[in-house]
């Protein structure tokens, strides 16, 4: 019996070794997060990322965005409600990124299944 989840976690291990990157790969979700949050028109504060409690305590939700913004991928813009608050955004460089990861995702879904679906 085949199962979606093993296959699935097959697909990540398979776009895990095309990762030039190994330290960026746990700041990836946070990535991935804020990218799919403002698209659909939401603001992302890092504390908005803390009170979910999936990316890690306080200091290692920061410690993740700092690397994000180090290496060029996450910058920060002034709220347009509230000009004290800073909202994390996505660099030319972050979406490029997640491009070039999801191009390897779905390299790794062909190697892993077969078929290429985008």
């Amino acid at each position: 019996m085949r199962y979606p989840f093993a296959r699935f976690q097959n697909i990540l291990l398979a776009a895990r070794k095309e990762n030039p990157d190994p330290e960026l790969e746990t700041c990836e979700e946070v990535l991935s997060y804020i990218a799919e949050k403002s698209v659909s028109g939401h603001e992302v504060r890092i504390t908005d990322l803390i009170m979910l409690q999936v990316f890690g305590t306080g200091p290692t939700v920061h410690r993740k965005c700092n690397l994000l913004t180090e290496r060029g991928y996450l910058g920060f813009e002034i709220s347009k409600t509230d000009k004290r608050v800073k909202i994390l955004a996505l660099t030319k460089n972050g979406h490029k990124h997640l491009a070039n990861r999801s191009k390897d995702m779905l390299q790794a879904i062909n190697e892993t299944t077969g078929t290429l679906r985008s």
